[in-house]
């Protein structure tokens, strides 16, 4: 349960760093833009070196703060649950592929794709590998020291490349013409990293079912070029509460597409039903809500009740609340 515990916490802090970095180098581009054209060079040289020091600063002031926070997670003792008795498991954990179609796989397709839908292959050869890798990382490290581009290319070329052997590319080729004969669609299940085999046919009739048991309609005269430019205009026409330009146009989501719907089976019930996902993402006014969102939640002060705030209070309430007793256990 501690190295569960632990394990979650470092994730979810991971998690927030990345996000959190990502804000933040959004918005210092437009400051950086913003200096460079109000000061001199020198001016601006030595803002950006005080900059560095107070970054690092800050650095080591989190790395302490997380260092300890963990630390007090690893000595918090969490309620202990009795031993199972030998020969009787306390958990059951589901395979990490369940085919549900007519299809048949080899042993080594098997394999394969236990490896979940995350896996990355190695290239097929090294023709401009490392090329394309480099050109991929230049545009992000475009405002930092000079050499940092060289020296990362450095690192990038002295590194061995492996590539993809033969048999794996007859496993892949072998997966992919039984997904094109069979009809098969490859899915991940609801709770845990089982990946689920299902023919299209039944996936369709389960999405169908689970829409009309929703009260899902079909609505014609919607039309989604109107519905983009319309949040699009109440975005550009705001001078109040978006009144930099700059927060303006990072609200505005290139590109937008249609929400689009999908199921994951639930293996751990009868009959594996789906569960719906509407991934908004592509939606126009995906960044205008996470803005409001935010916005919201500082200007009334709003918190949860229901929330936890870290996993220090995670692990201080379960050491204070002792598990269920039953048949049905409850698990975080």
């Amino acid at each position: 349960m501690e190295r569960y515990l632990v394990k979650k916490w470092l994730s979810l802090e991971l998690r927030r760093l990345h996000g959190s970095l990502n804000r933040t180098t959004k918005l210092l581009y437009y400051v950086h833009l913003r200096l460079a054209k109000l000061t001199t060079f020198e001016t601006f040289n030595l803002f950006h070196c005080g900059i560095l020091d107070e970054s690092a600063a800050l650095r080591m002031r989190l790395n302490v703060r997380k260092t300890k926070k963990l630390a007090q997670i690893r000595s918090t003792r969490v309620y202990n649950h009795p031993e199972p008795a030998p020969g009787v498991t306390s958990h059951t954990f589901y395979p990490r592929l369940i085919n549900k179609s007519a299809a048949q796989f080899t042993s080594a397709e098997q394999d394969l794709l236990q490896k979940g839908m995350k896996f990355s292959l190695p290239p097929v050869s090294q023709h401009n590998v490392k090329e394309n890798i480099v050109a991929d990382v230049a545009p992000h490290v475009i405002h930092r020291p000079p050499d940092l581009l060289t020296k990362i290319a450095d690192i990038i070329q002295s590194a061995t490349t492996p590539t993809l052997k033969d048999i794996t590319k007859r496993t892949i080729l072998s997966i992919r013409e039984k997904i094109r004969t069979h009809h098969l669609i490859l899915i991940k299940a609801d709770k845990g990293s089982t990946m689920v085999v299902l023919d299209h046919a039944d996936y369709y009739h389960q999405m169908m079912e689970c829409l009309e048991s929703l009260s899902a309609e079909f609505v014609p005269e919607f039309d989604f070029g109107d519905y983009n430019g319309k949040i699009r205009a109440a975005i550009n026409k705001s001078k109040h509460l978006l009144d930099k330009e700059p927060i303006r146009n990072s609200l505005l989501l290139p590109n937008p597409s249609v929400p689009r719907i999908y199921g994951l089976p639930k293996v751990h019930k009868e009959g594996s039903p789906l569960r719906p996902v509407v991934s908004f993402v592509s939606a126009p006014s995906y960044l205008l809500v996470k803005f409001l969102d935010n916005w919201f939640k500082q200007v009334t002060c709003f918190h949860s009740p229901l929330s936890i705030k870290n996993s220090v209070e995670l692990v201080s309430d379960l050491t204070q609340t002792p598990p269920p007793t039953g048949k049905h256990p409850c698990f975080v």
